[in-house]
């Protein structure tokens, strides 16, 4: 099966990635960061602007069989809860890729 992983560079979308190879699956994974294993393909994608996206889509080798929308952003334990307006939207639009 031919799989299209947002966010699959660490944490959870990094596991899923071993998990899906290790099944036999092919993965693109769509990120901001480079993975450094489990995927066939990395397409360097910031899901937080709609143009890196467009572009992102340019370059997918589709028709894929399943999408593992999994991409997110973190917050580091140094960062306030309350968010600035434009990290706020930064986050928001992530969500909504």
């Amino acid at each position: 099966m031919k799989v299209a992983l947002t966010g699959g560079a660490t944490g959870i979308g990094a596991a899923a990635a071993a998990q899906l190879k290790e099944a036999g699956h092919e993965v693109t994974a769509f990120d901001i960061h480079e993975p450094t294993k489990n995927v066939d393909k990395w397409i360097r994608t910031d899901l937080s602007d709609p143009v890196s996206i467009a572009a992102a889509v340019v370059r997918a080798e589709g028709p894929y069989d399943a999408l593992l929308n999994n991409a997110g952003q973190g917050r580091g334990a140094d960062e306030p809860l309350g968010l600035e307006a434009a990290r706020l939207e930064s986050v928001r639009n992530v969500s909504r890729s």
